[in-house]
């Protein structure tokens, strides 16, 4: 189990200052409550930071925004490549990459503890933040039992990771900011429509 992190080049970085400006002049297509899941036996340790205590169930908003809008096939493009340099299983095979979801979470947002695994696939979130260290992704991590906290940079901030079916494999994690944080997701599938 892995979670690649890394910073995007300026011409990139100039797609998304553009996209996260459109979508402010954008309305959400609906809001959400997320709410920490039934405390699960490894994560049973008090893994919260900036004062947020193990599985408490506190509601925060989370804005979800339309999966697809005119940055589309701009946006897809850049992942599908970002996938291709960062994923060698990837490379030079043929696949396709749609969206996710675009998110923003207000300050104090959270989504709780969770796996995604009712799906299978390489998935890619790019995240933007103003400020360093205010914001993390946090996961288990199964091969060193731990939890490891992946703490967003100031701008943008990019991961990749591999969500699992297995029972024995899956991906828990979760996500906390005391900013502004938007967050843009996509997935691999293959030339078939099945994701990888």
């Amino acid at each position: 189990m892995s979670l690649t992190t890394f910073k995007l080049i300026d011409k990139h970085i100039d797609l998304l200052d553009s996209y996260k400006l459109y979508l402010n002049t954008q309305e959400p297509s609906k809001q959400e409550h997320h709410f920490a899941s039934a405390p699960l036996t490894y994560l049973n340790r008090d893994h919260w930071s900036f004062d947020m205590p193990p599985h408490k169930a506190i509601d925060r908003l989370v804005y979800l925004y339309p999966r697809t809008d005119e940055y589309d096939p701009l946006l897809c493009e850049l992942a599908k490549t970002l996938f291709e340099s960062r994923v060698p299983e990837l490379k030079n095979k043929d696949f396709e990459v749609t969206r996710t979801g675009t998110h923003y979470y207000p300050p104090k947002g959270w989504m709780g503890w969770h796996t995604n695994a009712d799906q299978n696939y390489w998935t890619l979130y790019i995240t933007y933040t103003s400020q360093e260290g205010t914001s993390f992704f946090r996961y288990y991590d199964k091969d060193t039992d731990t939890i490891k906290t992946s703490y967003d940079g100031e701008g943008i901030t990019c991961r990749i990771f591999k969500i699992n079916q297995e029972k024995n494999n899956l991906f828990t994690h979760c996500v906390y900011t005391d900013v502004d944080r938007w967050s843009f997701g996509f997935q691999v599938k293959n030339k078939q429509g099945n994701k990888q």
